[in-house]
């Protein structure tokens, strides 16, 4: 495929987004460090969604021919990192199958469909030409989307008149070009984020008002702003690591942080009391929650597939928790107990995603 006119386009499948100039991989707007070996072999996978990859060809990409390297070791090396990477089970894959002896094949939905074509290179590659099967599937896909337009647009004729909503007023506040990450919290105050300075992750603060966003003090290099606690007195951090890390409590005030037990979490998140922790762990179906301090772990429901953006309701009675299955995002909800989980939205149509829910004060 040619890359003239794609490559400022971003590869999306499940939770994780890849941008083609950059190579960058990221999860829910995280930045997940990959080597290059296991990104190339990313790229090989995701140039052809649904299809054999072989070992030969990943090879040929990967190591040229003069290059004296124990093939089957490093194959095997930057697959194992790049399914750290992805929370993938070589067991029971989402993204990455095994094909014995003969190679592997990505098999998520790419960009929200099964077999998309793939917006260029993320490293020096060659470059694909579509097939004529993936070239029909364009065609195809940009007449349902004309057709979907059309409804959309009698829907919209024909609904009911209803005040519209309106943007009163918009402000930005920081101007420091610097790429921002991950979650954003706040008190009556200040804006809290994470953006990256000088090649690192960095947690940083701004007024509510707007000005400079000035870096604040971490127990760890790579630490992200996860959440701030009811009362706007501690944030919760992450060391980033390549799928999991230990979090920290870390005063506002500049006190010295507290590591919360020894936990090794993906995304985590306080109770509204402030007395439980909600986290998630890699590559692992189930919900869990331990005590404000990080003791006393338990796992509070199993969702059908890998859970991520977890949040819970301000009365701390529900949980919100959007799931990858590996064919589509959905949102769901659960009791605070464990029980009573089901889809928010069971009917949703929309051809990508539900997922990423909230609620509002």
């Amino acid at each position: 495929m040619s890359g003239a006119g794609t490559a400022g386009r971003k590869v999306r499948f499940g939770v994780f987004e890849l941008d083609p100039q950059t190579g960058e991989l990221r999860k829910g707007g995280l930045r997940i460090r990959l080597q290059e070996q296991p990104l190339r072999v990313l790229v090989s996978l995701l140039e052809r969604p649904g299809e054999l990859v072989t070992r030969e060809e990943l090879r040929k990409k990967l190591w040229p021919d003069d290059t004296f390297v124990d093939f089957d070791q490093g194959l095997g090396t930057a697959i194992r990192k790049l399914r750290e990477a992805l929370s993938d089970s070589a067991d029971n894959p989402r993204f990455i199958e095994t094909l014995p002896r003969r190679g592997f094949r990505f098999i998520a939905p790419v960009n929200g469909y099964a077999g998309a074509a793939v917006a260029g290179p993320a490293v020096p590659s060659q470059t694909l030409e579509p097939s004529a099967r993936q070239k029909s599937f364009r065609r195809r896909a940009v007449l349902v989307a004309g057709v979907l337009l059309g409804v959309g647009a009698l829907a919209f004729l024909l609904r009911p008149s209803l005040p519209s909503p309106s943007v009163s007023r918009i402000t930005q506040l920081t101007n420091d070009r610097r790429p921002k990450f991950g979650f954003i919290v706040a008190d009556s105050a200040r804006l809290y984020f994470t953006e990256e300075i000088g090649g690192h992750f960095t947690p940083v603060a701004v007024s509510t008002k707007g000005g400079e966003a000035i870096p604040i003090p971490a127990p760890v290099q790579e630490a992200v702003v996860l959440d701030i606690s009811r009362d706007g007195s501690e944030l919760l951090m992450i060391q980033l690591g390549e799928a999991e890390g230990p979090i920290w409590a870390v005063p506002v005030s500049g006190a010295p942080a507290r590591r919360l037990g020894d936990l090794e979490v993906g995304e985590a998140r306080w109770s509204p009391d402030g007395q439980e922790i909600l986290y998630l762990k890699a590559n692992d179906p189930h919900l869990y929650v331990a005590q404000r301090d990080g003791t006393d772990s338990r796992a509070l429901v199993k969702v059908p597939g890998n859970p991520y953006d977890i949040q819970w309701s301000p009365d701390g009675t529900r949980i919100s928790v959007s799931v990858d299955d590996g064919k589509s995002n959905m949102l769901w909800e659960v009791s605070a107990d464990g029980t009573n989980l089901h889809p928010v939205l069971p009917d949703w149509n929309f051809p990508l995603a539900s997922c990423s829910g909230s609620w509002t004060f």
